[in-house]
C-alpha cells in the first residue's frame, strides 16, 4: 500500500482508525523509508495541491467516506486518488464515490484487510504522547525508574513474547560494550526455563520448527 503510490515526499490521508492501525504496525523510520511524510486527517479542511496525488486510507464508515466525497465533489483537487479501505468496502461506497469527481482520477481501489487490534503498542507510535517515561515507570508514579527496574521491564516482556512464540529457544548476541549487556542478558534467562543457558559474549537458538531466533542487544 505504501508503495503503490510513487514518490519520496507523500501525503496520506488518514482517519483515526486507519492511523490507529499504521501507529500499531509500523514505526516512523518505517513510514519514512516508504516515502510518507505526513498522515493527514481527512477531516480536516486541505488546500488542494494539483500536482501531488492523493493517497486514501479510511475505515468504511460513513463520516470518513463522505468526507472524501466533499473533498472532490466541487472541484478536482489532486492529480489522482489512490483508495485503500479499511475493511470489506459495502456495495454502496463505490456507488457514492462515483458521484464525486474522484471517479476519473481513482487509480485504484484496494480492500486493506488489517482490521485488528494489535495485543501491545510498539514503544514508539504515531499517537504516543511522554509514553517511553511510563513504559518504564515503576508501579509507583512516585519512584523514578532505575536501571534495574528498566531491564526487568524490557526482559519480562521478551519472556513473554517467547512462552507465545511456544517452546522457542531463544539467544542473545552481543558486543560486550557494557555492564548493562550482561545484566540485561541475566534478567532475561532467568525468566526462562531450565533449557535455556547464557553465555558471555553470544547465544544463538531456534524455534520448535528450527528458525533461528535471536535478540541483539548493543
Amino acid at each position: 500500500m505504501l508503495d503503490a503510490v510513487h514518490g519520496s515526499s507523500k501525503v496520506f490521508f488518514c482517519d483515526a482508525h486507519a492511523a490507529s492501525v499504521l501507529s500499531r504496525s509500523l514505526r516512523l523510520h518505517d513510514l519514512m523509508e516508504h516515502g510518507v511524510t505526513l498522515l493527514e486527517d481527512p477531516m480536516t479542511p486541505q488546500q488542494p495541491i494539483m500536482s501531488s496525488p492523493a493517497p486514501y486510507f479510511f475505515a468504511v464508515e460513513g463520516a470518513s467516506v463522505s468526507r472524501v466525497v466533499e473533498d472532490w465533489m466541487a472541484k478536482v483537487t489532486y492529480r489522482d486518488a489512490h483508495i485503500f479501505a479499511l475493511g470489506c468496502t459495502p456495495h454502496r461506497i463505490p456507488q457514492q464515490l462515483a458521484r464525486s469527481r474522484i471517479a476519473p482520477r481513482a487509480m485504484r481501489s484496494m480492500d486493506i484487510m488489517l482490521d485488528f487490534t494489535a495485543l501491545e503498542l510498539l514503544v514508539f507510535h504515531l499517537s504516543m504522547q511522554n509514553g517511553f517515561p511510563q513504559l518504564l515507570s515503576l508501579l509507583s508514579p512516585l519512584s523514578p525508574p532505575t536501571r534495574e527496574s528498566v531491564l526487568d521491564v524490557a526482559a519480562s516482556r521478551l519472556v513473554a513474547a517467547f512462552y507465545a512464540m511456544n517452546n522457542s529457544v531463544p539467544g542473545i548476541c552481543q558486543q560486550n560494550s557494557g555492564n548493562i549487556c550482561h545484566g540485561f542478558a541475566r534478567t532475561f534467562f532467568e525468566g526462562l526455563p531450565g533449557t535455556a543457558t547464557t553465555k558471555r559474549i553470544s547465544l544463538r537458538g531456534a524455534d520448535s520448527r528450527g528458525n533461528p531466533v535471536r535478540i541483539i542487544v548493543d
